[in-house]
């Protein structure tokens, strides 16, 4: 494992947040995990982030650590951590790693307390030149703000197994022998051109030729990424039998501030959702989300009335 730290300032002992992009986040100085200070992201109805790019290369994969604490006798709110890939021209290429840290489960610092984590990325997609690293505070009103402290982004290259037996040599064939070389014969006369012929059927495609050296890297100090987060709530007042497909419209559902809604926002091909059930986030073929509905496909089992139905949106907006 390479031990570089791809991102910059990932313990804050500068004592700011900067090169991070960030919003609604301060230095706390009496808290850290380790050195001096920590980044507090407030909690509460805001939404809190810290985003930075970092180079990397198509195929390679990342481990992201990084450590929480609350800060407060109030309940710890979500805590999403992501790695989004980019190519040279800043075009999102695909997400590499969405984590939940979900609410109440994050310790008090108060108790010398902080939450170790460990996660890898999917390998990056061809093309990739630079990743997005975010820690954003799902809004959550009545939840205590978060520090964060030792970001680290490094490469990961798995353990190597070890080298299989080499297996026996064949045997070596016999060799044929070598013909003689017959006499070169005398040039004859060029003959008249002919008439053109028509055009043949076309050759297959040669193969690829090697891809050229990356170029420079584009100057993105003056980008920012904003992620923007939205929930909607929705408690069935009956049975849903899921033997059978079940469609819940948009409207249904209510936002983080009680208020009906007439479609989801927030869903695009800069973002990602999340279904939660009872608290318990559901795998992505267990459901469907559209702007206008939820829509779950014939399954086994049953959603209880009253239970929680949960969506969650992400939205990346760049801003240069």
């Amino acid at each position: 494992m390479n031990l570089i730290n791809l991102v910059v300032n990932g313990q804050f002992d500068t004592g700011t947040v900067t090169p991070w992009f960030s919003q609604a986040a301060t230095i706390n100085e009496t808290y850290s995990h380790s050195g001096f200070f920590s980044a507090q992201l407030s909690g509460g109805p805001t939404n809190s982030f810290l985003s930075q790019f970092f180079t990397i290369q198509e195929g390679e994969n990342l481990e992201v650590i990084y450590s929480l604490s609350k800060f407060g006798a109030l309940p710890s709110p979500l805590v999403s951590v992501s790695v989004a890939f980019y190519d040279a021209a800043i075009n999102f290429l695909g997400m590499g790693l969405i984590a939940i840290n979900y609410s109440g489960r994050i310790p008090d610092v108060k108790s010398e307390q902080w939450l170790e984590l460990y996660n890898i990325t999917t390998p990056a997609p061809q093309g990739t030149t630079q990743a997005l690293i975010t820690i954003s505070v799902i809004p959550q009103a009545g939840a205590a703000d978060i520090l964060v402290d030792d970001i680290g982004v490094l490469l990961f290259n798995g353990i190597s197994g070890p080298t299989g037996p080499t297996g026996p040599t064949g045997l070596t064939g016999p060799k044929g022998p070598t013909g003689p070389t017959g006499p070169t014969g005398v040039t004859g006369a060029t003959g008249a051109t002919g008439v053109t012929g028509a055009t043949g059927v076309t050759g297959v495609t040669g193969a690829t030729g090697a891809t050229g050296a990356t170029g420079p890297t584009g100057d993105i100090s003056a980008i920012e990424i904003i992620p923007t987060a939205n929930r909607y709530f929705y408690f069935p007042p009956t049975d849903l039998d899921l033997s059978s497909s079940v469609t819940i419209p948009a409207g249904e559902f209510s936002d983080d501030d009680g208020n009906s809604v007439t479609e989801f926002s927030g869903l695009g091909t800069n973002s990602f959702n999340n279904l939660f059930i009872n608290g318990l986030v559901q795998p992505g073929n267990a459901y469907n989300v559209s702007p206008d509905m939820l829509f779950f496909p014939a399954q086994s089992g049953t959603i209880f009335a009253g239970t929680p139905i949960i969506i969650e949106t992400v939205q990346f907006n760049v801003q240069v």
